[in-house]
């Protein structure tokens, strides 16, 4: 298939599931898209057009594309091409993180990735208002150490740890 999801008018919003076609794994014309989850990728070799607007509807603001969350192979959600040299799809408050070669992954401002231990632990110290983890790994750690270190600094109001299906 051409595209994996095509857009053509109201308002469409992905939470999850596995999006790949030849050109687009998702294709918007005079709709907004709302990704919130999911996986995306294309097969072709240019990817720049993993999300993409058509480009008169992009233009004339009646294609929108609103990114909170998600998977992307290949494409980076908040720098692509789609719409010309530095297209931004993520939305505010959220940033676009490479957690593995190629893969961007889109999670609230300020996330800390964790891949291991040493990880985990830097992040958990900080002291930051609200600490956000996301695992893009399972990690062991020793709670026997946490007791000498501190969780959270002067500041921190919550810990949220988003295992993203993996394990501590």
């Amino acid at each position: 298939n051409t595209y994996g999801v095509y857009a053509k008018k109201g308002t469409l919003n992905i939470e999850g599931g596995k999006y790949s076609a030849e050109t687009s794994a998702v294709q918007i014309a005079e709709a907004t898209v709302n990704i919130s989850g999911g996986e995306f990728s294309n097969t072709a070799s240019d990817k720049r057009y993993t999300i993409n607007c058509i480009d008169a509807n992009w233009k004339n603001g009646t294609a929108k594309v609103n990114i909170t969350g998600g998977k992307y192979t290949d494409f980076n959600p908040a720098n692509n091409a789609a719409e010309g040299a530095g297209t931004n799809f993520v939305a505010d408050g959220y940033q676009a993180a490479e957690t593995a070669a190629g893969v961007w992954e889109v999670v609230p401002e300020g996330a800390h990735y964790v891949a291991n231990a040493e990880q985990l632990k830097d992040a958990l110290t900080q002291d930051e208002e609200f600490i956000i983890v996301e695992l893009s790994n399972d990690v062991t750690y020793d709670v026997a150490a946490w007791e000498n270190d501190a969780m959270g600094g002067a500041s921190t109001k919550t810990i949220t740890i988003n295992a993203n299906n993996n394990t501590i």
